[in-house]
């Protein structure tokens, strides 16, 4: 709870007790789930994952196109996608011991979010890139 607390005070989003309740209960509060519906969650949580794969598949490989045509080398290139590992490399013990203590629902909605939070800024950047350089817009 206490990592929830801190994440959200970092981001200055203020969580109020009932949402921290919820992220709580998420794992506690679990239904006995017959075939039928574990079969459901399965799907979800795999296509879930899937289109996570696929979008940082895509991403890495149009990364070197994007980056060529907005003036980078290739080792700034190298350079993105090996910080982008490292940072992963880095970060997944901490989210594996916080999915220990909040459970692991709520540490997947929480990295869901953040990677659709982060796919979009990053998109944003190179779009707003494209149009400094290219001093317009062509859609």
């Amino acid at each position: 709870m206490q990592f929830v607390k801190t994440l959200a005070s970092k981001l200055r989003f203020p969580i109020k007790g009932n949402l921290l309740r919820e992220f709580k209960q998420l794992d506690t509060e679990a239904v006995p789930l017959g075939q039928p519906q574990k079969r459901v969650a399965f799907r979800f949580i795999f296509m879930a994952i899937m289109a996570v794969s696929m979008g940082q598949t895509v991403v890495f490989a149009i990364l070197a196109p994007l980056g060529r045509e907005a003036g980078l080398v290739e080792l700034q290139i190298g350079g993105i996608i090996t910080c982008s590992s490292i940072t992963f490399s880095l970060f997944s013990p901490i989210w594996g011991r916080a999915s220990d203590r909040l459970g692991r629902k709520a540490v997947m909605l929480i990295g869901l979010i953040g990677y659709t939070v982060g796919t979009v800024i990053f998109a944003s950047t190179f779009f707003a890139g494209f149009v400094v350089l290219e001093g317009q817009v062509d859609v």
